[in-house]
């Protein structure tokens, strides 16, 4: 398949990021939300595209667990330079959380989903060296069908242009070595997040790094084909792992963000496959048979 394509894609964009003035309403909340505030236990840190909205609208739902302002703060990947009580402002208070705790009786936690943090090369450390006993939950899809879908993404929201097969194709120039350093830059900042269709489909070199911050019993992975066709039994992990209370037994809902967008020509899919094919195997072995995705047609 000819990969040197750069036709540009000449799409109406479908999705805007937050606004300036939704950004400017948010930092105005937060500057007034300063003071004692309940820090972050639990991180879902990705993997983009994989159901974590869908996640983060189930975990929120439980009595527990109380929900930040936003649901991704980005501290620990891009805004890593502003102080410690800008991202805190994000949670609940001291007093919020003491009132949650006496209304459901038990302990309460609040969370961080920002699914960037799991490929971001320093985001694991920053972590480790906020929370050393954080939880964090790992959310993994077919990583063929998930860099489709990051790609359609950055389509709809304006930032991607070029046609699939020549993105793909531009990866590796846009990204020199997306495993271990974003680059100077802000256009390399903005490459490593938006054009990292395949590196960000390389769980193992991903997950090696988190394995190396935080113990086994830190860390949760869930599959995201198993969570959308059994997500009673994968709350039930959840509520395990997080020593929370079992979730309700509710009628699940329709997933949030799921993207419409053509299958990919069988050439691009076999190329995809091939592209992946190592990382897959690797990601197989470290996690087990929830994590063996079949060859990816579309």
């Amino acid at each position: 398949m000819d990969m040197r394509t750069e036709r540009p894609l000449h799409r109406r964009i479908l999705y805007r990021p937050r606004s300036f003035i939704a950004t400017a309403r948010l930092e105005a909340l937060l500057a007034i939300r300063r003071g004692d505030r309940l820090s972050p236990q639990i991180f879902i840190v990705g993997a983009q595209k994989a159901g974590t909205t869908s996640l983060f609208r189930d975990l929120v739902s439980h009595p527990q667990i109380i929900a930040p302002v936003a649901k991704e703060v980005h501290h620990f990947d891009r805004h890593h330079m502003r102080p410690a009580e800008n991202y805190l402002a994000h949670f609940p208070s001291l007093r919020d959380a003491e009132d949650r705790r006496r209304q459901v009786g038990a302990p309460v936690m609040t969370m961080d989903c920002t699914p960037y943090y799991l490929m971001h090369p320093d985001a694991a450390a920053r972590i480790s060296a906020f929370c050393p006993e954080a939880k964090i939950i790992v959310m993994l899809r077919d990583p063929c069908a998930r860099a489709w879908s990051h790609y359609w993404h950055e389509v709809a929201r304006g930032f991607e242009i070029l046609e699939p097969e020549a993105a793909f194709a531009a990866e590796p120039e846009r990204i020199v070595e997306p495993h271990d350093r974003v680059g100077p830059g802000r256009q390399a900042r903005f490459a490593h997040q938006h054009y990292s269709y395949c590196a960000r489909s390389e769980y193992d070199v991903q997950i090696s790094r988190w394995q190396a911050l935080f113990g086994h019993d830190q860390l949760l992975y869930i599959a995201t084909e198993r969570y959308q066709n059994d997500p009673a039994a994968e709350r039930d992990r959840i509520a395990a792992f997080l020593a929370i209370e079992p979730f309700a037994r509710t009628q699940d809902q329709r997933k949030l963000n799921e993207g419409r967008y053509p299958a990919p020509a069988p050439a691009l899919a076999a190329w995809l496959n091939q592209r992946l094919h190592r990382s897959r195997e690797r990601t197989h072995a470290m996690l087990g048979p929830d994590f063996a995705w079949p060859t990816w047609r579309g």
